[in-house]
């Protein structure tokens, strides 16, 4: 069936980011940061480099930066009209920073990207232009370290090996091919372990958790730049490996805590509150939900990270999304932080409007902010994916007000909800459902006292939810579709994708279309067969020019 709604805007991706060599690269055999020409050559005394294979180095410094006029030892790097700044000893040693870079180049590389020596630290305009290009540099790069400067190489190594054993022996366990494990003893062994690695400052600060989403396969290096083993005289330790073992412990501990019966009587509550503490260890570090195609995971772990700069915790994370706001993208302007998530949100929004509302406020927003995702927001199961999308609608800043408005299609949710009951009918005689699935904003939810698992406890909450608030008052913009994670028959499915909105305004005076809306929530449904989706495009969908979002 063709579709009735014209196509959008892609999302993010590297589609979008384009071929950028870095402003500097660090040549490591002279340590020498050298200026690329216009045709991206960088030029030794002794050779051109056209576009040369560089490496790159994720790693924390800026809390630990010395800023006063004494200031200590650095890096010795030639070619640079900046100070590079000196780092306390208690977080690494220049040797030890000499040590990293030297490992860099005995990987066959002899260019690297590393920000103290390749971004001017004086000079404002320069760094925010190479930090908006992040997306790019990263992109590029051939080789990626990342160093846990706080962590020693014998006992990382032996850590690693404790969070791989410990994570396999919880397997075994629950699948019950293993009966020598004891649960609590798994649990508490496995927090220490993800304690240890995560201690060190590098899973605190929000730079890095953008570059290992821009890079997530780089080598791990301890303090002494010597890598460890995964598996032993196999496999140095990748952070790829590394999350993709958290990401099965973490869904093993979901198992454990969804079949209790499994865990002993005598400490059983015990065993559940570490169960929570293990999950919540992964999930503060962003590594659960790492490998989604929905970017807004990540921004909603920027809460549990660190930066030196408020607005860092909005530049820091940007290039995830592979746009540029602020300073960054205007070096002239120094907006505030409320300026710059606004500013981002709606960048957001307007490269993928369905993107810009696929999550959910953990928090009640600010008033009048209720369209905006901020770093009080989190991403659902059924969110994770967001693959092929087609935008069915515009949601932008309106030049003469500055109010945040939409443009697309609206139908009233009461509608929507019939037309799902309707289909729920069918299921007794064998017909395909149309599954409509309700994913409300937290303040909103805790209202309604429901717990929402089943399809029909959707239809049961959309019930309440037109009762409390009206019926009358509640719309759907339809922002677009999504291609579905599975198929059936040969049939691909398309998910689509409203934001749930209600009238500030209740007065039955004024077309509904002239009213302000907020946000409530989000509902998704798809239709496994044709007759359900012609149905979804005989609703009563409206035609809206300009609805105000609030």
């Amino acid at each position: 069936m063709e579709h009735p709604f014209p196509a959008g805007k892609l999302p993010y991706g590297w589609e979008s980011v384009g071929e950028y060599w870095p402003h500097r690269l660090l040549h490591i055999p002279t340590m020498t940061a050298i200026e690329k020409d216009e045709n991206d050559n960088y030029r030794t005394v002794e050779k051109t480099a056209h576009k040369p294979k560089y490496a790159i180095l994720t790693y924390t410094w800026g809390r630990w930066a010395i800023r006063d006029e004494a200031g200590g030892p650095t890096l010795p790097v030639k070619g640079v009209s900046w100070k590079i700044p000196p780092i306390k000893d208690e977080h690494f040693t220049v040797e030890a920073f000499q040590k990293v870079v030297n490992k860099m180049l005995e990987s066959g590389v002899e260019w690297a990207w590393i920000d103290i020596a390749c971004i001017d630290q004086e000079d404002a305009k320069d760094k925010a232009t190479e930090i908006g290009r992040q997306a790019s540099i990263f992109k590029q790069a051939h080789k990626v370290f990342v160093w846990l400067c706080r962590l020693r190489t014998e006992t990382l190594a032996s850590t690693v090996q404790d969070v791989q054993k410990y994570g396999i022996g919880l397997r075994e366990y629950i699948d019950r091919l293993n009966s020598r494990w004891e649960p609590q003893s798994l649990i508490d062994n496995l927090h220490k372990a993800l304690d240890y690695i995560f201690k060190d400052p590098w899973f605190t600060s929000t730079w890095t958790l953008q570059e290992v989403v821009l890079r997530n396969d780089a080598l791990v290096l301890p303090a002494e730049a010597e890598p460890v083993w995964w598996d032993p005289n196999e496999h140095y330790t990748f952070l790829t490996m590394f999350i993709n073992h958290c990401q099965n412990i973490y869904q093993d501990l979901e198992k454990l805590e969804r079949r209790p019966n499994l865990l002993p009587a005598e400490n059983k509550q015990t065993i559940i509150d570490r169960v929570l503490a293990t999950k919540k260890q992964i999930l503060q570090v962003g590594f659960y939900y790492l490998f989604s195609t929905n970017p807004n995971v990540q921004y909603g772990s920027v809460r549990y990270r660190m930066t030196s700069r408020k607005v860092d915790r909005v530049y820091a994370i940007m290039q995830i999304y592979n746009i540029r706001v602020g300073k960054s993208a205007r070096p002239n302007d120094n907006p505030t932080l409320e300026e710059l998530i606004d500013e981002f949100a709606l960048a957001i929004n307007a490269g993928s409007p369905i993107l810009g509302q696929l999550f959910i406020h953990i928090e009640r927003p600010a008033s009048g902010k209720s369209w905006r995702i901020t770093e009080a927001s989190t991403v659902p199961d059924d969110f994770l994916i967001c693959r092929g999308p087609r935008h069915l609608c515009t949601i932008f800043a309106d030049p003469s007000s500055g109010a945040v408005v939409a443009k697309g299609k609206c139908c009233s949710f009461p509608a929507l909800l019939q037309v799902a009951k309707e289909t729920e009918e069918e299921v007794a005689t064998g017909t395909d459902i149309w599954h409509l699935r309700l994913t409300l904003d937290s303040h909103v939810q805790s209202s309604l006292l429901l717990k929402v698992q089943s399809d029909h406890d959707h239809l049961v909450a959309g019930s309440v939810l037109s009762s409390q608030l009206g019926g009358q008052n509640l719309w759907v913009l339809l922002l677009g579709d999504l291609k579905e994670s599975w198929s059936m028959d040969g049939r691909v499915f398309r998910k689509h994708v409203g934001l749930l909105l209600r009238r500030t305004e209740s007065s039955n005076e004024k077309d509904w279309k002239e009213v302000p809306c907020e946000r409530v929530g989000v509902c998704t449904w798809f239709a496994p067969s044709d007759w359900h989706e012609k149905v979804i495009y005989q609703l009563p969908w409206h035609q809206v020019d300009r609805l105000e979002l609030r």
